[in-house]
């Protein structure tokens, strides 16, 4: 099952930053997970020590109503950095196909960024307790106002 939807490119641009400034070159941890789902985008990144996490909105998602997750190695998380700043038209098309990969289509017609699902390289394990975590902070009050 794959999920489509049009967002803006620099709010991708930033999630995948985002994710990518918690995934070194040397972490244990080897991918970062982006879900697509009628609520958003979601990319979280994580070294095993440190978690980050950021969204972007999305329109017009085409996709089964409980989203799509696939995972990408930290270069496919600079190409969409890169290509989400690079598109001053201000929005793109973002599909994932878990099994396959992602496209990204900026709306500049520049060329696509794309990525290969690293989802057989995810420790799922470690990724459901990181979910369990988030469970249990969500609802939670900010620790800092913002």
């Amino acid at each position: 099952m794959q999920a489509s939807a049009t967002l803006p490119s620099e709010e991708l641009a930033r999630a995948a930053y985002n994710a990518l400034a918690f995934l070194p070159a040397r972490a244990l941890v080897k991918t970062a997970r982006i879900e697509l789902s009628p609520a958003g985008l979601r990319v979280t990144g994580t070294d095993a020590y440190a978690i980050g996490q950021d969204t972007a909105p999305v329109e017009d998602y085409d996709g089964p109503p409980g989203g799509v997750t696939l995972h990408v190695g930290r270069d496919a998380l600079g190409d969409l950095d890169t290509a989400g700043r690079k598109d001053k038209r201000g929005f793109g098309r973002l599909d994932l196909m878990p099994g396959d990969g992602l496209v990204f289509r900026p709306g500049n017609n520049d060329t696509p960024s794309t990525a290969q699902d690293a989802s057989a390289q995810a420790d799922e394990r470690m990724w459901g307790m990181l979910d369990s975590l988030f469970t249990r902070l969500e609802g939670r009050p900010a620790a800092l106002p913002e």
